[in-house]
């Protein structure tokens, strides 16, 4: 697998729809996008200055709908291809006060819906719920299970994808708590897939 990195600010239109056009070249088509670019207003919504909070929102929701909406078609025409994004634990419980959990809360919400659609075409999405992540900056304690390495993370997300799983959530701590969380809309799913097959059946009955 070739990896390209391709260096823009995707809160800058302009910037993001060089981007976009990368995606859609059809002569170099991409089998995995990986939406991983966040940022997080670490103040309180009341106290945060209103750039901060806008920008947040532009570069977790707005950039990752656009370049997921860039990439699925040519992914469906082709029949293969995956979307992965980037989510957070703090999609599920986000800390008091801030706006971070909920624009993770909407990647979670998102990727569930669009992979809904993708069923029978052969493209895959996933998003990654991801705890804490070690890196050079942190001072982890080491046998924690709040954190978690780099290559855990993405281990663990690529078995999910291989496996056709729409969500991912790496470690045994966080894998236990989400699966708790998860159980209304879990339960929702399979009525949901259920009333379909229901139609689909009436839909196919003859005419008496």
């Amino acid at each position: 697998m070739i990896v390209e990195a391709i260096a823009a600010d995707l809160t800058d239109p302009r910037e993001r729809a060089l981007v976009e056009l990368r995606l859609t070249d059809p002569d170099r088509p991409v089998e995995l996008l990986v939406n991983n670019a966040g940022t997080e207003c670490p103040e309180v919504f009341g106290a945060a200055a209103l750039d901060s909070l806008l920008y947040e929102v532009d570069l977790n929701i707005v950039a990752l709908m656009c370049l997921t909406r860039a990439a699925l078609p040519d992914m469906t025409a082709r029949g293969r291809g995956a979307v992965i994004n980037v989510a957070s634990f703090a999609g599920y419980l986000p800390p008091g006060g801030c706006a971070y959990g909920a624009s993770k809360a909407w990647v979670l919400t998102f990727t569930d819906t669009v992979a809904a659609s993708l069923s029978g075409t052969g493209v895959r999405m996933l998003a990654v719920c991801a705890g804490r992540i070690r890196n050079e900056a942190t001072s982890a304690p080491e046998r924690s299970p709040l954190w978690l390495t780099p290559e855990q993370v993405v281990r663990s997300s690529m078995i999910d994808l291989a496996k056709g799983r729409t969500l991912s959530t790496p470690g045994w701590l966080y894998r236990g708590l989400v699966s708790v969380l998860e159980s209304p809309r879990s339960a929702l799913r399979l009525a949901a897939a259920a009333a379909g097959r229901g139609r689909e059946r009436c839909a196919r009955l003859p005419d008496s």
